[in-house]
C-alpha cells in the first residue's frame, strides 16, 4: 500500500469518528492537519491527544466539553497510536512519518 492510499484510510476513518462519536465539524481540520501534516494542534486538541481530561476540559468550549468522552473514544479507535500519548512527542504526521 502506497503512503498517499494509507492517509486516505486514515481520513476516511477519522470522518468515520466525526460522525460516529457527534464530534464538531469545525475541529475536523485542526485534527486532519496533525495527524496527516504533523502540524500541532490547539489546546484543547493537545489536551485531548496528550490524554490529559482535566486541561481539556477547562480548555473546551461548550460543545466540545459535551462531546468530551466521544473525544476519548475517537483518539482510541479512529486515529493512528502513534499520535496521542507519549508518543505524540515525536509524531511528524502521516505524510512526513
Amino acid at each position: 500500500m502506497s503512503k498517499e492510499q494509507s492517509i486516505q484510510e486514515w481520513v476516511a476513518e477519522i470522518e468515520h469518528g466525526f460522525k460516529e462519536y457527534n464530534l464538531p465539524d469545525y475541529m475536523k481540520p485542526g485534527v486532519l492537519r496533525w495527524v496527516i501534516d504533523g502540524v500541532p494542534p490547539g489546546s484543547f486538541l493537545t489536551a485531548v491527544f496528550q490524554n490529559n481530561l482535566r486541561y481539556a476540559l477547562m480548555k473546551a468550549d461548550e460543545q466540545n466539553s459535551k462531546c468530551l468522552s466521544g473525544w476519548v473514544k475517537f483518539v482510541y479507535h479512529n486515529v493512528p497510536s502513534q499520535c496521542n500519548g507519549s508518543e505524540m512527542l515525536d509524531w511528524k504526521g502521516l505524510r512526513n512519518g
